[in-house]
């Protein structure tokens, strides 16, 4: 009897620190297992950090911002491949113009584009051509940018009473190369408002759409 109760106590002995040693085994192992875990994060927000630095660096040196990603336009124009504009209807036509993004603005408009538009060129001999003794005229005008009094006399006998030329028209087309922005700008100067806003509204009206169909 002693000897089976001596027996057991050294089983439950054995067994107690048996349990003892599994578990600090099993804590040991959880310890390790998270110490690795974390250390393989730790690893990959360096290397993040790393590719981020590096990329900095080549962004300071080269001065150039990241390289993004851009929207190509797809929109079909009369150069597309296999495309022939003028093949189709014209509500085809308007449905293959180019988009706003392919479209580029127009340049400032030269007096020689003004010529183009002959509406345009006729309202402006209505008004710069009279002679009146308070309103300024294409004389003021051609005088401001340089003609002397002997041209404008020759010019004012040659064109008067004809009804095919016209002294603003020959003002004009020796300044041809002149910009439309300096036209308004005499305007401004003799007080000629109603002309002024007469150039203003073909330049932001008439002159892009009429710039977008020559080019």
């Amino acid at each position: 009897m002693k000897h089976r109760l001596l027996y057991n106590q050294r089983n439950n002995a054995s067994l107690r620190y048996f349990c003892i040693g599994f578990s600090s085994f099993l804590y040991i192992y959880i310890v390790i297992l998270s110490y690795v875990s974390f250390d393989d994060v730790n690893s990959d927000v360096c290397e993040d950090k790393c590719i981020y630095s590096v990329h900095n660096v080549e962004h300071q040196e080269t001065g150039c911002d990241p390289v993004q990603d851009v929207e190509e336009c797809t929109c079909p124009t009369s150069t597309s491949p296999g495309i022939f504009i003028s093949d189709h209807p014209k509500e085809l036509q308007l449905l293959s113009s180019p988009c706003e993004k392919c479209r580029r603005p127009a340049p400032p408009p030269k007096i020689s584009d003004l010529m183009n538009d002959k509406d345009l060129l006729d309202s402006l001999r209505l008004k710069l051509d009279p002679n009146h003794c308070t309103i300024k005229n294409w004389k003021n005008f051609a005088s401001r940018w340089g003609m002397s009094y002997d041209e404008l006399t020759l010019l004012e006998h040659r064109t008067q009473g004809s009804l095919s030329q016209s002294p603003t028209q020959e003002f004009l087309l020796r300044y041809n190369q002149k910009t439309v922005t300096e036209l308004t700008e005499l305007c401004r100067i003799y007080q000629r408002i109603d002309v002024l806003r007469l150039l203003q509204s073909w330049i932001e009206k008439d002159w892009p759409s009429r710039w977008q169909q020559a080019h």
